[in-house]
């Protein structure tokens, strides 16, 4: 465990303060030999493997984090004009929809009318239209731009960039069905198209039995495609606390390894030449490696998969040491080993969840032992009792060992994980799995006893998907969580150390013993050697060498550290959400769109916007950029939610703010329009009964906690209009707010465009002076007219728009127009987040880039 976490920490220092390379690599060559040194001297040295673990850490990251292209690189080729890429398709594609198709490409060429470039680099192709049964190994080409990973630069928003570069992939493509030639179809190896044609027929016999939801299911929990799963689904599972079922993990495995022991065991007990040669655990873990890369081999070993089947194997060949076993240095044993195969797998959150629920449990358990030797055996129901406390503190473990990281990656607890654990761990997991895979090893023998078994779980797994459904519709099943700091993290695992260890014996006694013929004394020391060792051998016991000094009083001074540490905390972020003076305002990245946050004194939050795509099932902005970012600054309350207009680019964005944040009014013009997003926005608002009163019925001058929030267009009676102004469009029909707070004044005019800006300056004249403006229309050639630029007068302009966009917002001469003027202008598409605070005298801006 040491080793584990010098090599984490060395990962960790690797990818934040890169460029210390020269510094770190003698440490790689002495430490060896400070440690042969140490072990010729037969002395105890642990600071030389701690740095040399370190080190290689340290050094493992930076070819993935930094690395150095070469000049045929496709990076060297990203966001230009259109090239004819060819390449080979590197994994199985993905299909997320009937016309959505995702896969790995690794170029090869890049053809124009007077170029051909030979390149490398792999690139993430979307397919857009029916997949034409694409494969592995196809080699293809179509027309296409590659552009550039871009991520939304928010304040402790998700590396996108980094989650694909430690994939290795470095630029995105999109092509259309029809511009898309198969140039040639994979010929591999016999056995793999065997291997794949097996795959298909599994596929088949789950599609003959059941209906789309238990297909789905079957798909995910049999061979490794959780796409097929539907979102409702999933998130029935994740509300009922039973979502890593879903996933092949190291539960399945661990189910398949320990039903094949078992199995092997009790056969190779029969066979006298094992018994002999106590070679009964050995053959069988042996035996049982088969099992596992088999059912690994069925789910295409996906990367929690395959640190799965390292992580059982590491512990399956254990056997063959015969020492007794360590299961938390077996489990950091197959850590370091599947971090030196693959170092950002240490940023995956499936390792992160995996490692620290099985640590949980081992730790946790070990803890509560005299569980064990306090409960009877001698009868069924003691037994039967036995197991069903260790079945609940085996959930209970972990669940707290992985709370921390699901509030940090979900933002989502579930309050019923441990009962629903009871029920559909041993359902799922020891009957539907099991059966399916059953099924599977009869399918080559016969179908139809395949296919009997398979109807068999199907009709299981329908009943058990009825009760899933069931407990995710309570409305306590699940909490949705402000996200927790790395600060916050490391105080509530200090806090459970400390409680598990309230009760443990003094690491030193009182009392001394003599030894038999030496008459000399040694002092009495606890089983807990650990500790002792470690401490004596680094000369530091002595600093501890006092009676009263116990693991149970260390654990009560860390207790009261961690509390302490809490209460700090806790009184920094109320004095960040609700106990400041100054108006904040965030312009969010949320690339072609606008989204801005209003933080009033007093903890008071207005959210103008949400962004969005022209399709929630593509890419939900709400979910996966605006809801993170207000959870990472510990909101859960919008009490003003403003819809500027009824267009995706602004409105598709609040649709799951509204549905999960606890919104206490909308204002909207109230012209609604004839689309999906806005029927569902409509639908949520009658859900969850949001206040949302008629543009008509709204007073234009609201003052909130010394700020006046202005709404200053469009007018009372823009609707009747319309019919005879042809120009009063979606765009120019945008709400337009002015806050001001004390001298300092923002400017929020939507999407208008020249006409509304002429009708605006009519209505509210020299009012519209302020000192922020949020450029109109993303910067569009159409809006910033002279008149309104003479009118607004900003000292700053905000352009919010996405990178390198098909609209080629902002147009060049509107940026020319402000720098004319003198504006100083801040780009969210170069700049990221702007986020800017006044005291209503001083402002002051910070961007993320």
């Amino acid at each position: 465990m040491p080793l584990l976490i010098s090599m984490i920490s060395g990962l960790g220092f690797g990818l934040w303060l890169p460029g210390f390379g020269l510094y770190v690599y003698p440490a790689v060559f002495i430490c060896p030999v400070l440690m042969l040194c140490m072990i010729k001297r037969k002395r105890y040295g642990l600071l030389s493997p701690i740095f040399l673990f370190a080190a290689l850490g340290y050094l493992l990251i930076h070819p993935w984090a930094f690395p150095k292209f070469t000049p045929d690189h496709i990076i060297n080729f990203t966001d230009t004009s259109p090239w004819k890429i060819t390449g080979t398709i590197e994994n199985n594609p993905l299909k997320f929809n009937k016309n959505r198709t995702k896969f790995i490409l690794k170029a090869e060429t890049l053809e124009k009318k007077d170029k051909y470039l030979q390149v490398v680099g792999k690139i993430r192709v979307t397919l857009l239209g029916k997949d034409p049964k694409l494969a592995i190994g196809d080699r293809i080409s179509f027309v296409g731009i590659i552009k550039s990973i871009r991520n939304f630069n928010n304040p402790k928003g998700f590396n996108y960039e980094r989650y694909m570069a430690f994939s290795g992939v470095w630029g995105t493509a999109f092509v259309l069905k029809e511009k898309l030639s198969i140039l040639d179809k994979s010929v591999r190896p016999r056995f793999f198209v065997h291997w794949g044609d097996f795959r298909k027929k599994i596929s088949f016999l789950i599609e003959k039995n059941g209906d789309i939801e238990q297909q789905g299911l079957f798909q995910g929990l049999i061979l490794g495609e959780r796409n097929s799963i539907s979102p409702q689904l999933r998130e029935a599972f994740n509300r009922a606390g039973i979502g890593h079922l879903l996933a092949i993990s190291g539960l399945h495995i661990g189910i398949v390894a320990t039903v094949s022991f078992i199995l092997f065991s009790r056969f190779l007990s029969h066979i006298k030449i094992f018994l002999w040669n106590a070679w009964i655990r050995k053959g069988a873990a042996l035996l049982s490696l088969g099992p596992v890369f088999f059912y690994g081999s069925l789910t295409e070993m996906s990367p929690s998969t395959q640190r799965a089947v390292l992580m059982v194997s590491v512990f399956l060949l254990t056997f063959l040491i015969e020492r007794e076993q360590d299961t938390v240095n077996t489990l950091s044993a197959a850590a370091i080993f599947i971090l030196i195969i693959h170092p950002p797998y240490l940023f995956s959150i499936s390792f992160q969840l995996s490692f620290s629920a099985v640590l949980a449990i081992i730790y946790g358990l070990s803890k509560i032992r005299n569980i064990q030797a306090k409960t009877a055996i001698h009868t069924r129901f003691s037994r039967m009792r036995k197991r069903v406390i260790l079945f609940f503190f085996v959930s209970l473990f972990a669940m707290l060992g992985t709370a921390p990281l699901v509030m940090l990656y979900f933002n989502q607890i579930s309050l019923i994980g441990i009962f629903t654990n009871f029920i559909f761990v041993p359902l799922i997991g020891f009957i539907v799995v099991p059966l399916g895979l059953l099924s599977v090893f009869l399918c080559p023998i016969s179908y139809q006893a395949a296919s009997l078994v398979m109807q068999a779980d199907a009709a299981l797994l329908s009943k058990a998907v009825e009760m899933i459904i069931f407990f995710s519709k309570l409305p306590f099943a699940a909490l949705k969580t402000v996200t927790p700091t790395y600060f916050e993290i490391s105080c509530f695992y200090l806090f459970a150390w400390g409680i598990l260890n309230l009760k443990e014996k003094k690491l030193r006694e009182k009392g001394t013993r003599t030894q038999a013929g030496q008459g000399k004394t040694t002092e009495t020391v606890s089983d807990d050697n650990i500790y002792m060792n470690a401490l004596g051998r680094l000369n530091l016991w002595k600093r501890f060498n006092r009676p009263v000094f116990s693991k149970a009083n260390l654990a009560k001074i860390i207790i009261v550290i961690a509390l302490a540490a809490a209460v700090m905390d806790t009184c920094y972020w109320l004095y960040n959400r609700f106990w400041h003076n100054d108006l904040r305002v965030t312009i969010i990245d949320v690339k072609q769109g606008s989204s801005s946050l209003l933080e009033l004194p007093g903890g008071f939050c207005i959210l103008i916007d949400g962004g969005g795509f022209y399709d929630n099932s593509v890419f939900d902005v709400g979910a996966g950029v605006i809801a993170p970012f207000l959870w990472s600054k510990k909101i859960k309350t919008i009490d003003l939610l403003v819809l500027s207009h009824p267009e995706s680019d602004h409105l598709n964005g609040l649709i799951y703010i509204a549905e999960n944040f606890n919104v206490k009014k909308i204002l909207t013009n109230s012209q609604a329009v004839n689309t999906k997003g806005y029927k569902e926005f409509i639908r949520v608002i009658e859900k969850k009964k949001i206040f949302a009163p008629d543009f008509k019925e709204i007073s234009r001058v609201q003052t909130l906690n010394s700020v006046q929030i202005n709404i200053l267009y469009p007018p009372v009676d823009f609707i009747e209009k319309i019919e005879h102004q042809k120009w009063r469009s979606l765009n120019n029909n945008s709400i337009v707010l002015k806050v001001v707070f004390k001298s300092v004044s923002f400017l929020f005019p939507g999407d208008i465009l020249k006409h509304a800006e002429k009708e605006l300056v009519g209505i509210a004249g020299d009012d519209l002076r302020s000192t922020v403006l949020i450029a109109p229309h993303h910067g569009s050639k159409t809006s910033s007219s002279e008149l309104f630029l003479d009118k607004v007068n900003p000292e700053y302009v905000i352009i919010s728009s996405g990178w390198k966009n098909r609209f080629k917002f902002p147009n060049l001469s509107v940026i020319k127009r402000y720098r004319e003027r003198k504006y100083k202008i801040f780009r969210v598409d170069e700049n990221g987040a702007v986020m800017l605070s006044t005291d209503g005298r001083f402002l002051k801006i910070e961007p993320t880039i």
